[in-house]
């Protein structure tokens, strides 16, 4: 890990300590835009009574909390 990051600083041309504030803001952006993917997706369905449907909304929301 220290390895990529010290890669990335040299490509930004930042210091570590930059790199990581970015990638961890980078990995912050990313978690919330699949969030609110999810949760539009989630409205769109909601009145689905497809039940197939709703499990894989399910296993969706289960990988996004667990960040799989």
């Amino acid at each position: 890990m220290a390895h990529q990051v010290e890669k990335y600083a040299r490509e930004t041309d930042s210091s570590m300590s930059k790199a990581i504030a970015a990638l961890v803001r980078i990995g912050l952006e990313g978690q919330e835009q699949r969030k609110r993917a999810f949760f539009k997706k989630l409205k769109a369905n909601l009145a689905s009574n497809d039940g197939a449907q709703e499990d894989r909304l399910v296993d969706e929301f289960r990988d996004l909390i667990l960040g799989r």
